[in-house]
């Protein structure tokens, strides 16, 4: 039980997963291709966040977020 040796598994055997012995090719391309893409979501959404804040009162201690927002956000008093 467990004994950790060969499990003698044909390389043959084929699923959905890529089965035993998975190595697909361009695996790192399409890693890379997808992280981009999810990289070019997460700033899209982030640009669209930015845009959308607004404020209420101006904070009065430093947050992050001062970096990039500006005052346009606040509303006309």
């Amino acid at each position: 039980m467990g004994g950790g040796g060969d499990l003698h598994v044909p390389k043959e055997i084929w699923s959905p997963a890529g089965g035993f012995y998975a190595d697909p090719k361009r695996w790192k391309r399409n890693t890379a291709v997808i992280g981009l893409i999810i990289a070019g979501i997460a700033a899209y959404a982030f640009k669209q966040s930015v845009q959308m804040e607004q404020r209420h009162k101006q904070p009065y201690e430093s947050i992050p977020s001062q970096r990039w927002y500006t005052e346009k956000n606040f509303p006309q008093q």
